[in-house]
């Protein structure tokens, strides 16, 4: 299962939160400072934004980015924080806008009934941006939200954390403005698939059983001309290890392919290209047990690997790397340990779990199975532990480092910018 959310979890110190902020506000002019990083590669690493984990947030994911080139993401944790009655200090996190001059803007900050830690964010071709927060909200189970081109926030579905689901971890639109996600937790007890309509209706599509369909579904859904949507369950299957499945208009649940502790461990979510084939990651297993890149064609079934990590230079654990592809078919992608920086360098906290290495960010041509590493996090004033990227028409890559590093255990997230 995915990690458990709580307050108690989040919870911190006034002075900690004061001693973070400090520190987040150091590296944040640190970063400035330094502009442009060059990597080991011919491409030019820039760092756009290094977030303080105050009211800007900390945590940051981006996932839209608009024709004038702004970028829209979400902050984990940061904003606001409430202080309880144990002196205990909670963040719940912020939907942000950055410009392509590095101003952020703070769209909306939560504060717990509108939900808390959003994971996931879509843009629909108004400008509106609807996202879901994985806590929160009268329930405490997570919501739907709606901000507007206006700036207005509004919630489209308050989960109950029963048969609706709890927990959401992602969000995909159809042509007609419609809704199609996931939650981890509820339903059978497994997870759930639903729909929320433009009226803001919910309607529940599927709820997962723990057998050949898997359970606690997560990562990137992804929806064809057809009306059929895609995604991954990260454990169960006939293999017990994750499924990658195929949802139909009708409400039927196909298993297309199941892992077990020989073929990868823990699928995170899909990409889908313009022929219907499915691109994924797998955090753990493979070749190297550093995770893979594996293709799926959903209609004959046929699945092959497309490259295994092998945790050294060319990085390792694929997770929450989200993926894009550009016009010409190559995959994009970050995986969070790896590369060539220094076991106790920059990332320093990651080191006593991973081998070495703070990650990178990679290109797969998947006809070849060639993969490029595009940049090798250091941990220092660019960041590490990389958490997925989205494209430009022009070929620019966008993404986030989930901290800012310097031996720093618990800093507060990078926005970056790799031009080819």
């Amino acid at each position: 299962m995915g990690d458990v959310v709580s307050d108690a979890g989040f919870s911190k110190s006034v002075s900690a939160v004061g001693r973070r902020a400090c520190i987040g506000v150091f590296l944040t002019i640190l970063a400035l400072a330094v502009g442009l990083i060059p990597s080991a590669q011919a491409q030019t690493f820039n760092l756009i934004y290094g977030f303080t984990g105050g009211a800007d947030g900390g945590g940051p994911s981006v996932f839209a980015r608009d024709s004038a080139g702004n970028l829209y993401g979400t902050a984990y944790e940061g904003g606001v924080y409430v202080l309880d009655n144990t002196g205990s200090l909670y963040d719940y996190g912020t939907v942000f806008k950055l410009d392509r001059n590095g101003k952020e803007t703070t769209l909306h900050t939560f504060t717990g009934g509108d939900g808390y830690h959003p994971a996931w964010l879509v843009r629909d071709s108004a400008g509106n941006l609807y996202g879901t927060p994985v806590a929160g909200g009268s329930a405490a189970s997570g919501v739907v939200f709606k901000i507007d081109t206006h700036g207005n926030f509004s919630l489209l579905h308050t989960f109950q954390g029963g048969s609706d689901g709890y927990w959401a971890q992602s969000l995909t639109m159809d042509s007609a403005g419609n809704l199609y996600g996931i939650t981890e937790m509820g339903g059978n007890g497994w997870g759930t698939i639903f729909k929320i309509d433009t009226h803001g209706n919910y309607t529940l599509l599927y709820s997962f059983t723990n057998s050949n369909d898997g359970r606690w579904p997560w990562g990137a859904v992804a929806l064809d001309s057809a009306g059929n949507l895609y995604g991954t369950a990260q454990y169960g299957g006939s293999g017990g290890w994750g499924v990658v499945f195929k949802l139909s208009q009708g409400g039927q649940l196909t298993p297309l392919y199941s892992f077990n502790s020989r073929t990868g461990e823990g699928p995170y979510g899909v990409l889908l290209d313009s022929a219907g084939n499915l691109y994924g990651t797998v955090q753990g297993g493979g070749t190297y047990g550093a995770g893979f890149v594996y293709k799926l064609n959903p209609a004959t079934q046929q699945y092959g690997v497309l490259y295994n990590f092998t945790g050294g230079n060319d990085g390792g654990g694929p997770l929450f790397g989200q993926l894009a592809e550009d016009a010409a078919g190559i995959l994009y992608g970050t995986a969070s340990y790896g590369g060539t920086s220094t076991r106790y360098q920059g990332c320093y906290w990651l080191a006593g779990y991973y081998t070495n290495g703070c990650g990178v960010v990679f290109k797969l041509n998947p006809s070849s199975g060639q993969e490029t590493v595009l940049h090798n996090f250091t941990g220092f004033a660019d960041g590490g532990d990389p958490a997925g990227v989205i494209l430009d028409p022009a070929g620019n890559i966008y993404g986030t480092s989930g901290y800012l590093g310097l031996l720093i255990s618990y800093a507060n997230g990078t926005v970056f910018e790799i031009k080819p």
